[in-house]
């Protein structure tokens, strides 16, 4: 205690002596007593000549105080603490985001599911069923647009890898799996026409169209590549709506067979087709006899070696079964059906890790499964499987649509929309799809009446041709073009100084433009030919109160929620558990 009066004097002394009031001074010195009393020489109070100092033989503070490089250190250290606790808040608050927008997207899922059963039971059908997912969609993306919740709509936008991953696969394993393979087999000539004829003019008619009209100044004027694209992705039809008709009516089952098959098929080579495409759009690529053919052969390679992959894994679990002999295990109903799950996604997985096709390859898996595999399950197996597919598919298909009315807010699609764009592009539609008719004349050139199938009637062809609906695999190709911004040039079919003067081409790209036209014409199928369908099939007569569809997917909302309640009864067997029950 006596040092430090002795210090404390001392320090009076020299603040006396210098210009330092001696209240502040005793200040700094009460703090110095409340510290050990090795505190450095940085808490030292010295006069303007630096000749005194408490605690130090000398005033010099020097390596006492931080310098200015150490000071600057304490402050980046306390700015990066402070950012990281706001990543942290951020990642919190992104989080719940991320929960609170699956909830608004399976509420519309359910508001789908039951406003579409109100509108079947009253027999509405002006309103077809995806339509209603559409608008579920429209409002569920309005709420937290116009609510304010801007972080909840940024993960309503269109994720291209959620959908080809966990959306489009069940759909279309559920299509091959569950088809009516006599019927398909037996159209097997035209729905390959259709599906990659009909594919490849549909693209090159539309494409064609849109570029010739920007060309001559009737629209928004795409690149030439960029409108091959366009006319690729858009000839992905998608009448899951038509089929819902169909299935209720009950339509001849070769005229389902026919629309079902090209569908399925459809889709596989839009995604392929447009992939082929967009493989010339890197700088410095030229189109040539060379390129083309290059082009030519990666598309039967990725298509041909996607279907392999899908065949092998197909008999694949063939062969377990068989090997297994599970058909005669009644009491392993469930295992079975897990089993049989794990070989079609192992087909879709192994073609996308060789940068092949999954989708194709999950619909071929189906197929085989089908012919050779499902009569290796159990019987019980063989119906819980069947229905078990297709509820998920019902599923994942009613989600894309409600996916697709997201997109109306979450996506810049009434920005600078290109109308007249949209509006050749649906009459270039069309047209691409008159190739229908020249399948549908030379297949009749080989049938005659008596044969079975019969030949195609103008009534079937019609029909097939309005059921050319757009969907989700050409707007989720479109979404995400638009995300990778392949075409991020603005008026790409006209040269800068043409497209400076141009005014339609201010704060539009290639890629915004084919994004809107798709969403557009996508929404206008559904709803006009979707609405119309019904009474189309009708006045067409086509159709066939005795059709058999037990072998085929029900897309009736009220027939497929009583397929699923209707599920075998299930008792417990000695095992007391899951594995060992029986259907009763």
């Amino acid at each position: 205690m006596g040092g430090k009066l002795l210090a404390l004097f001392a320090f009076l002394a020299c603040a006396a002596s210098s210009s330092l009031d001696p209240e502040k001074a005793v200040k700094q010195f009460s703090r110095l007593l409340e510290e050990d009393s090795d505190t450095p020489c940085c808490n030292c109070v010295c006069g303007s000549s630096g000749q005194c100092g408490i605690g130090c033989s000398s005033c010099n503070c020097a390596g006492c105080c931080p310098t200015e490089e150490e000071a600057a250190a304490a402050a980046e250290a306390e700015h990066e603490a402070e950012e990281v606790a706001e990543e942290k808040e951020h990642e919190k608050e992104e989080e719940g985001a991320v929960k609170f927008g699956f909830v608004i997207g399976l509420m519309a899922l359910a508001g789908t599911f039951i406003f579409g059963y109100i509108l079947e039971h009253h027999e509405i059908n002006w309103l077809p069923e995806a339509g209603v997912g559409v608008i579920m969609g429209i409002l569920a993306s309005a709420i937290t647009t116009y609510g304010g919740f801007k972080m909840i709509k940024a993960h309503e936008q269109f994720d291209f890898e959620f959908f080809m991953v966990f959306l489009l696969p069940p759909i279309i394993f559920d299509a091959g799996y569950n088809m009516d393979v006599k019927a398909f087999l037996a159209n097997l000539g035209p729905t390959m026409f259709f599906a990659f004829i009909g594919t490849f003019g549909s693209t090159f008619v539309v494409g064609g169209a849109v570029y010739y009209a920007g060309q001559q100044g009737w629209c928004y004027p795409l690149s030439v590549l960029a409108s091959l694209t366009f006319g690729s992705l858009i000839s992905a039809t998608d009448p899951v709506t038509v089929l819902a008709v169909f299935s209720k009516l009950g339509v001849h089952v070769d005229l389902f067979s026919m629309v079902f098959g090209e569908s399925v098929l459809n889709d596989a080579v839009a995604i392929v087709l447009s992939r082929t495409i967009l493989s010339f759009n890197v700088p410095g690529t030229e189109v040539n006899s060379e390129t083309l053919g290059a082009a030519v052969v990666s598309f039967f390679v990725i298509f041909v070696g996607s279907l392999l992959i899908g065949a092998v894994f197909g008999l694949l679990c063939t062969w377990t079964f068989k090997v297994l002999d599970l058909r005669h295990h009644e009491d392993l109903v469930f295992m079975q059906c897990a089993l049989s799950f794990a070989f079609p996604w192992s087909a879709f997985y192994t073609a996308e890790a060789f940068e092949l096709s999954g989708i194709v390859s999950i619909m071929f898996a189906g197929m085989i499964m089908n012919l050779y595999c499902k009569p290796n399950f159990s019987e019980g197996a063989k119906e819980l499987s069947s229905k078990g597919y297709h509820w998920v598919a019902m599923v994942a298909e009613t989600y894309i649509f409600v996916y697709l009315g997201m997109a109306v807010f979450t996506f810049p699609i009434f920005t600078h929309t290109t109308w007249h764009l949209i509006a050749i592009a649906i009459g270039a539609c069309f047209v691409g799809r008159l190739h229908i008719y020249i399948g549908s004349l030379g297949t009749n050139c080989c049938r005659s009446a008596n044969d079975k199938p019969p030949p195609i009637s103008c009534a079937y062809m019609f029909a097939m041709w309005f059921s050319g609906l757009r969907g989700g695999v050409a707007f989720a190709l479109s979404a995400v073009s638009y995300a990778a911004m392949d075409f991020p040039t603005s008026c790409g079919g006209l040269s800068r100084e043409d497209a400076a003067a141009n005014p339609s081409c201010d704060g539009m790209t290639d890629s915004l433009a084919i994004l809107q036209t798709t969403l557009v014409i996508a929404a206008f199928t559904i709803f006009v030919f979707g609405g119309a369908i019904t009474d189309l099939a009708i006045w067409l007569k086509v159709l066939d109160k005795n059709a058999n569809y037990d072998a085929v997917p029900d897309a009736g909302w009220s027939k497929t929620l009583t397929m699923v309640l209707s599920l075998p009864k299930l008792k417990k067997g000695p095992g007391g558990h899951g594995r060992g029950t029986e259907l009763m």
